[in-house]
C-alpha cells in the first residue's frame, strides 16, 4: 500500500511477464545443451559454466519477479475490499483455495508430463500459452476496473 492506496495498474504487466518469460524458458531449456541420461550429476560450477545456462537464470527471476507484480496487487486488493471485520477469514478462505489450485497445478504438470509425454521445457510452454489465454480473459473482463482501480483505504497501516 502507498499512502492508504491500492493500485492494480501493475496487473497486467505481470500477467504478460508470467507469459513472456514461461514461454521464453521453454526456448532457453530446449536449446541447453545437457545430457540429463546419465547418472552423474551437475555440480554449480558445470551448470553456471553451461552454454545457455545465464538465459534459464534470467528467465526463471524474471518469471518470479513478474509472479511478484501479478500477486502482490491482488493480495493488497483482496485485503482492502475485504471489510475489517472479515478480512482474516478472506485471507483464510483463500489460502484454502490456494492450496486446491496448487494440487490442481501438480495434476496438471503430471497430467502433462506423464500421460501426454511432453517434457518439462513443453510444459513451460502450455503454461505460458494457457497464461496468455487467461491474461486475455482478464483483461476483458477487468479493463475498465484495471485502468480506475486505486483503492482507498482507511485503515491504520503498520509497517
Amino acid at each position: 500500500m502507498t499512502k492508504n492506496q491500492v493500485s492494480l495498474r501493475l496487473l497486467p504487466f505481470g500477467i504478460a511477464g508470467l507469459s513472456i518469460f514461461a514461454i521464453d524458458l521453454y526456448f532457453s531449456l530446449s536449446s541447453l545443451n545437457i545430457n540429463v541420461n546419465n547418472d552423474t550429476l551437475l555440480g554449480i560450477s558445470d551448470l553456471f559454466g553451461t552454454s545457455g545456462s545465464w538465459r534459464v537464470f534470467a528467465d526463471l527471476f524474471l518469471l518470479g519477479f513478474s509472479g511478484g507484480l501479478y500477486i502482490v496487487p491482488l493480495y493488497a486488493s483482496m485485503q482492502a475490499y475485504a471489510p475489517k471485520s472479515h478480512r482474516a477469514r478472506i485471507v483464510g478462505a483463500n489460502n484454502i483455495f490456494n492450496a486446491i489450485f496448487m494440487v490442481t497445478s501438480a495434476i496438471f504438470a503430471i497430467v502433462i508430463l506423464n500421460a501426454l509425454g511432453l517434457s518439462l521445457p513443453q510444459l513451460f510452454l502450455v503454461t505460458g500459452v494457457l497464461n496468455i489465454v487467461f491474461g486475455i480473459f482478464l483483461y476483458l473482463k477487468l479493463n475498465r476496473h484495471i485502468k480506475q482501480a486505486v483503492i482507498q483505504t482507511n485503515d491504520d497501516v503498520v509497517i
